[in-house]
């Protein structure tokens, strides 16, 4: 399925979520039986990391597009790490984190992977502290 978001981060269709390209008729009988079931299939857990920062950059870009209109994204504010964000403020940070690590491979940044991973880890530890306040 296309995905808004991510298109415009440079990632092209077949390159984000579940490649639906080259699976087998048996695959596809598997999938959908699962989907039936569980409402996803487990091309979404081979790569859940990955899958997990796509589903949350796309999820909080459009929180702030629609949500941001009803609901005023500075007014709470959050203690993390020796900083105060506002509400709108760490969110952006997450979605930074999330967009440098869907598109690490992409970029000539001199950053290594464990580096990426640390950023990513920092941003679902903020995201745990702004969480209750995620709603519109």
């Amino acid at each position: 399925m296309k995905n808004k978001y991510l298109e415009e981060l440079g990632l092209k269709k077949g390159e984000y979520g579940s490649d639906y390209s080259e699976i087998s008729h048996k695959q596809k009988k598997k999938f959908k039986k699962q989907r039936k079931k569980y409402g996803f299939d487990e091309r979404e857990t081979w790569n859940l990391d990955t899958s997990m920062a796509e589903w949350l950059y796309s999820r909080l870009m459009m929180f702030t597009e629609k949500g941001g209109k009803v609901v005023d994204l500075e007014y709470n504010t959050f203690e993390f790490k020796d900083r105060t964000y506002t509400e709108l403020e760490a969110i952006e940070f997450i979605k930074e984190k999330c967009r440098r690590y869907l598109t690490y491979e992409l970029t000539d940044d001199d950053v290594t992977y464990d580096e990426i991973n640390a950023e990513m880890t920092e941003a679902l530890h903020l995201l745990a502290e702004i969480f209750p306040a995620l709603w519109w």
